[in-house]
């Protein structure tokens, strides 16, 4: 939800025609099943004992992907502003933004010491103190940033810096000095 700009705990998901037959359903809802628009008009002649009563068959399409409860009237417009938004922007231009500033952070964290998590992309760099290492934890480092007014988050030991179209390259510089501060100091 963050760099899509969308509200909090909501994403999009794209998955190729092609590969769709191959998704499985990761939950089961009746928005989910082929046949249960019927159900209601149908009754019970879709009753089935032998296979616990109710359809089973999903949709073939992505519908099979849909999330269970009622729909959220706001929540579709909100999502479709988000991804004109982020689409206006351009994902290439917002990745060619936001790389600069994440390396500031990458370099800094490496000429201290630090490791950096890889593969990784453009808008993250995760970081984590190697074993045996006299320089703070990820989570020491959290606190740190975070008391100085740099927003990171730390998630199984790793330090997450997250950046996007909004931040600027002072505040890529602030966290890198920062870093470099608290592991100097240590």
């Amino acid at each position: 939800h963050k760099h899509l700009h969308a509200p909090d705990g909501s994403s999009l998901l794209y998955v190729a025609r092609r590969h769709q037959a191959h998704m499985r359903r990761l939950e089961f809802h009746e928005r989910q099943v082929r046949d249960w628009p019927d159900f209601d008009a149908k009754g019970a002649s879709l009753f089935d004992a032998s296979t616990g009563g109710y359809p089973t068959e999903s949709w073939t399409d992505m519908r099979k992907a849909d999330a269970g409860g009622r729909p959220n009237p706001t929540l579709m417009p909100a999502l479709h502003a988000s991804l004109e938004l982020v689409v206006g922007w351009d994902p290439r231009r917002i990745s060619e933004y936001v790389a600069p500033l994440s390396q500031l952070v990458e370099d800094a964290a490496i000429d201290v010491g630090l490791s950096v998590a890889r593969p990784r992309v453009a808008h993250i760099v995760g970081i984590h103190t190697p074993s045996g290492s006299h320089l703070p934890s990820a989570l020491e480092l959290g606190a740190e940033l975070k008391k100085r007014g740099v927003l990171v988050s730390v998630r199984c030991g790793v330090l997450r810096v997250s950046f996007g179209v909004f931040n600027t390259v002072e505040e890529a510089r602030m966290c890198a000095s920062v870093l470099r501060e608290v592991c100097v100091a240590s």
